[in-house]
């Protein structure tokens, strides 16, 4: 406080007074003001207890934690395959994550087992799967 003729200033002068209470957190990687260790703790636990099952192991928490990074790191620096050069599988290999462009791409392969054919009335198509080797389940809607 004397080196940077601080002395004068009564709010510095009780803050100095109680570093010992926010000296340890301060010195953390945030700040917590006027928070004490276990309040920190506490609050940070409050909030762990919204994302994380009590039967949840710590060991199974931090390889969770591994397991995400390495998938956010791949999602930013690895391209993935595309089946086609489909513009709506490109475009949803840009904006999806690794998981969710998978779950799409099995989507979309799905999508190949139809085909839709005019009939008789201009104003109806009829939808046809083809190839027997899955069971889907959709149902049908005429629209005039």
């Amino acid at each position: 406080m004397e080196q940077y003729n601080l002395e004068s200033s009564v709010y510095l002068r009780r803050m100095w007074d109680m570093k010992k209470k926010w000296a340890p957190a301060y010195f953390r990687e945030f700040f917590f003001a006027r928070m004490s260790t276990t309040q920190r703790s506490e609050s940070m636990n409050h909030v762990l207890k919204k994302y994380v099952k009590p039967s949840s192991s710590l060991h199974g928490f931090a390889k969770r934690i591994e397991a995400e990074d390495a998938e956010e790191h791949d999602t930013y620096n690895e391209k993935v395959s595309t089946l086609t050069s489909s513009p709506i599988e490109k475009h949803a290999s840009r904006v999806y994550t690794r998981g969710a462009f998978s779950r799409f791409k099995e989507q979309f392969k799905l999508s190949f087992s139809f085909m839709v054919y005019h009939t008789s009335d201009q104003h109806v198509l009829q939808l046809v799967h083809i190839g027997d080797d899955t069971l889907q389940s959709w149902g049908s809607k005429e629209f005039k």
